[in-house]
């Protein structure tokens, strides 16, 4: 299974770095969970882009709560993300907030700001498409803005490295 999840991340990494080779994505705007967030900030970085987190909460606490749950090698990868971020900040929250789904909205805000024509990519398994939370919602948010997402699929079963 270690290998599949190897090849696995391998074809996913290609995909992101040909979308944001083809598309000229010079900034990229979310948080840094373990699997497709860092997947997308490493390309990203490989590409000297920008790297702009938004975090719900202190570095130390979403580390806890959304990077090493997928394995303790999610954690040194997060660590240089964060490291070599243009920016990185933490979202303030209104009560009863999810704090998730508030910074996943204020990093579409700051996406937006700096280019109205801002594009989503999104990993995505279809699994959640009508949930309140997660890529599904993030999708649908993305699109009563006007913007357009570009769906890269992982398939229902895909488990990366649990370095």
């Amino acid at each position: 299974m270690f290998e599949t999840a190897q090849a696995e991340e391998a074809r996913l990494t290609s995909q992101i770095m040909a979308c944001l080779e083809e598309h000229g994505i010079t900034a990229g705007f979310g948080a840094l969970a373990c699997g497709a967030d860092i997947l997308v900030a490493e390309t990203l970085l490989r590409r000297s882009a920008e790297l702009h987190v938004l975090l719900p909460f202190s570095p130390e606490r979403f580390a806890e709560t959304s990077v090493t749950i997928g394995g303790k090698g999610w954690l040194p990868r997060y660590q240089d993300c964060l490291k070599r971020a243009t920016s990185v900040r933490t979202i303030p929250m209104e009560p009863d907030t999810n704090p998730y789904v508030a910074a996943s909205q204020s990093a579409m805000a700051a996406a937006l700001a700096q280019d109205p024509q801002a594009l989503q990519i999104s990993l995505f398994d279809g699994m959640d498409a009508d949930s309140d939370v997660g890529t599904g919602s993030d999708i649908a948010h993305w699109k009563s803005l006007g913007g357009r997402t570009i769906i890269i699929p992982t398939g229902p079963n895909l488990r990366l490295p649990q370095m």
